[in-house]
This record gives C-alpha cells, sequence and structure tokens, in this order.
C-alpha cells in the first residue's frame, strides 16, 4: 500500500507542478498556501563577454516561506483546470503541501520538475532553482545565442574600423552622426529630443 501511496502523490506532484509553472508565466508571484511562495523577477538581456554569449531576458525564481495565506490564485486555477470546486482544490493543495512537508522531515530532496528543488537543511528547508525555463512569455522561444570572438585589431595592434558593406545601388549620405532636429508650431527648428 506504501508503494501505492508514493506513485499517487508522485503523479499529484507533477501535475501540481504544471499548474504552478503555467503560472509563473503570467504572474509575478505564485502561492501554495500554508506552505510560501514562488516569486519571479523580470531580468534584462544580458551579455557575457569572457564566453561571448547573448541570454535573452528572462524571469528568476525565488521562494519565500513567509508568503503563505492563500491569495486564490493557485486554488481557483486548479478549480477551472479540472472542473471541481474550489474547496477540492484546497484539498489537493494540502495535500500536496502534506506530501512535500513529510518528505522534508525525512530528509529527501523534493524535485518541482523546471520550477527547482527543496531540500532539508537543519530544522528548515532550502530552494534551488531550476534556471532551465525561461518563464518570460515575451522572450518564449529565444534561446542563449554563442558568438565567435572577433579579432579587430591589425597586427600591429591598432584597432580596424568597422566597415559595413553597402549594397550596390544604395547611395551613402553620410557616415557621421546627424543632429536630429524638428519644427515647432512656429516652423522653428528646435531639437528632436
Amino acid at each position: 500500500m506504501l508503494r501505492t501511496f508514493k506513485k499517487v502523490s508522485y503523479i499529484c506532484r507533477m501535475r501540481m507542478t504544471d499548474y504552478i509553472e503555467s503560472l509563473l508565466y503570467r504572474y509575478e508571484c505564485v502561492v501554495i498556501p500554508e506552505f510560501g511562495a514562488f516569486l519571479t523577477q523580470r531580468q534584462p538581456a544580458r551579455i557575457d563577454e569572457e564566453i561571448n554569449e547573448f541570454y535573452p531576458p528572462s524571469k528568476t525564481i525565488s521562494f519565500n516561506r513567509q508568503l503563505k495565506v492563500n491569495d486564490g490564485l493557485l486554488a481557483n486555477h486548479i478549480a477551472q483546470a479540472e472542473e471541481i470546486s474550489y474547496e477540492q482544490s484546497l484539498n489537493k493543495i494540502y495535500d500536496f503541501v502534506e506530501n512535500i512537508r513529510t518528505s522534508l522531515d525525512s530528509h529527501e530532496q523534493v524535485s518541482l520538475g523546471r520550477i527547482g528543488l527543496f531540500y532539508s537543511q537543519g530544522e528548515g528547508f532550502l530552494f534551488q532553482p531550476a534556471g532551465e525555463t525561461n518563464y518570460l512569455l515575451e522572450s518564449f522561444g529565444t534561446s542563449t545565442i554563442k558568438a565567435a570572438k572577433l579579432d579587430r585589431t591589425a597586427g600591429n595592434g591598432e584597432l580596424i574600423p568597422s566597415l559595413i558593406p553597402v549594397e550596390e545601388g544604395v547611395e551613402v549620405i553620410s557616415d557621421q552622426p546627424q543632429k536630429v532636429t524638428s519644427l515647432d508650431q512656429e516652423g522653428k527648428s528646435r531639437p528632436a529630443f
């Protein structure tokens, strides 16, 4: 019977993980009532110049054990997805929380798939985000780009100016930046910015 309980717990945990994941794409905070909350924070695109990699904008995930009050988001999402009552969805959440706590009390690691991993430490527990999934919808489908490093120096160490190829039939007006101006209501020239 214990083996069946663990299998059912694993299936319930994975289903609950899917619900939490889908909410992390749309919200900055997903509370698991009586347990804590996953928080997301937007990170801008960045470049790692040492290894020549470009990273798209993303959301980082953290966990806060202090945010335990039910805001209804997760319970309503489950109720709607499974076509069950709000109370039934709360019971599923409380079973999920009890399962996690039991595992952590036994010093087992608890994996929530692509979200991350909980593990015991002393009297409490810690969360380690998986970091594989970008939960920023605006960056959906983008990935890290690895670029080859360009040597922009001549053999003597002088910097080589960058040359932009000009297509045939395109006239180059100027290679210097121009001051942008606009006309005010009286027709007088003024800076555009």
